[in-house]
């Protein structure tokens, strides 16, 4: 007597039958990925996401000089990210996602679809839930491919690959990717046509991504000139409402992990304490990445901030220490006297000084305190997080309202 037990099952079909009997948003998921791969469109983002990463990497090293250059002259893994990486992504990949998720539900609500797929054993969480997983999917897969493809064209160029920050820096970035089509998933199943998906998704991206460290610098200026909340209220407000944006969240994220490889964050700093022979330590990872979302010093198109606002920011805000220095120049002993708050030193012999005159330096140095837990990574974490809870809440309420 035998018994046909069949071929078995492999691993892959294990998980996904897994997969099936435990989410009832799973089939609706895997039926929007698979999708993606019978209309290549999936293997066309990879080949958008490969040259956007590679091509600049490229002209950079065989253009002959073409873009910039690495203060050292060097080419590696921080400065690509840095200066590269880091604002393509955050324009580029929001586009992307809206292109991926803002036809996920109004296209089958408006087609009739929606009523078939409601009338099988799917409720609407569900299938908010499966068409946001499946669309990130839709973009996370060929993002990583291109970065893989890019890790070993950096390996094989002569550019310093650094495999960690690397490997770092993409998983904040699908983090990034799963904000955004959640965010993107979430508007389509609250308007009724595509049309308003596109203005509403189009209205967002410009917001979060051109408009959004404005605003909250208008929100601060107003509460301290209008209002009178102190100066420390301001800017802790600011940096909250700068760092609840997705984008800014993970630009934020980004520098603060970027800052926590290199011993040298704030390479101004140092040279002018080499220079006088000042004890100056340097801001933590954390603390800079923070401060410097602030225009401190401003620029062409902007002002700097005051002297007392710089303090505030660096002190009650960053938890660094602020240090006003005085650099007092003696032209007829060629002598400088540099006074900080704890000591004065005179200088003999500094060089050909042509005129007496006092200069002002102010740095924002460590040697303070932590910034506060909510200002930390793990809490910019949650604020992005909470953009996923709160686009699928909203989602789900309104789509839930819907009459079909």
């Amino acid at each position: 007597m035998s018994s046909d037990t069949g071929p078995a099952e492999s691993p892959l079909g294990r998980l996904d039958g897994a997969l099936h009997d435990q989410f009832t948003w799973y089939p609706v998921a895997k039926k929007d990925f698979k999708d993606a791969l019978r209309s290549k469109g999936l293997w066309a983002l990879a080949a958008i996401f490969t040259v956007i990463f590679i091509a600049p990497i490229a002209i950079r090293l065989y253009g002959e000089g073409i873009g910039p250059s690495p203060p050292d002259g060097g080419l590696d893994t921080r400065f690509v990210i840095e200066s590269v990486y880091l604002n393509l992504v955050t324009v580029v990949l929001p586009i992307v996602t809206i292109f991926v998720g803002v036809a996920a539900i109004t296209k089958e609500k408006t087609s009739g679809s929606l009523k078939l797929l409601l009338s099988l054993p799917f409720s609407r969480r569900s299938v908010i839930i499966g068409k946001v997983v499946g669309r990130c999917a839709v973009v996370a897969v060929p993002f990583l491919i291109a970065a893989a493809i890019t890790a070993v064209f950096m390996a094989a160029s002569s550019l310093s690959l650094n495999i960690e920050m690397y490997t770092l820096f993409v998983l904040f970035s699908l983090l990034f990717v799963v904000v955004m089509v959640s965010i993107a998933v979430s508007i389509s199943g609250a308007v009724s046509t595509t049309l308003r998906s596109v203005i509403v998704n189009a209205i967002f991206y410009v917001y979060v991504t051109f408009g959004w460290n404005s605003i909250a610098n208008g929100i601060g200026k107003f509460l301290y000139n209008d209002v009178g909340v102190s100066r420390s209220l301001r800017w802790n407000t600011v940096l909250f409402l700068k760092m609840a944006s997705p984008t800014q969240a993970y630009k934020t994220l980004v520098s603060s992990m970027l800052a926590g490889f290199s011993d040298n964050v704030q390479p101004g700093l140092q040279r002018f304490a080499e220079q006088w022979n000042l004890d100056l330590s340097q801001l933590g990872p954390q603390q800079y990445s923070r401060y410097s979302l602030f225009n401190t010093q401003g620029s062409v198109f902007s002002p700097g901030l005051p002297t007392e606002d710089k303090r505030v920011l660096c002190e009650s805000v960053a938890g660094g220490t602020f240090q006003n220095i005085t650099l007092t120049s003696n032209n007829q002993t060629n002598a400088v006297t540099v006074t900080t708050a704890e000591q004065t030193q005179t200088f003999q012999n500094v060089g050909n000084i042509t005129a007496n005159q006092t200069q002002m330096q102010s740095f924002c140095a460590g040697g303070g305190s932590e910034i506060p837990f909510y200002f930390s990574d793990p809490a910019v974490v949650v604020f992005m997080l909470g953009w996923v809870a709160l686009a699928a809440g909203l989602s789900y309420y309104t789509f839930d309202l819907v009459d079909l």
